[in-house]
């Protein structure tokens, strides 16, 4: 408990330009994920209730 804290603020850029790039991908993934369902919605699955319950996840 009475350790001092000690913070490296190179080391907090550097995790936080990772987190931002993992982010960006993240985002990257979901919105080619959106676009696949949307397309096989449009070829007939969206009578597949799985599609439906997808496209309402934003």
């Amino acid at each position: 408990m009475g350790l001092p804290l000690r913070v490296d603020p190179d080391e907090l850029r550097t995790l936080t330009l990772e987190l931002h790039q993992l982010a960006a991908e993240a985002a990257r993934m979901a919105a080619e994920l959106n676009a696949d369902l949307a397309h096989e919605a449009g070829r007939g699955g969206g009578e597949n209730p799985r599609f439906r319950a997808c496209r309402s996840v934003r």
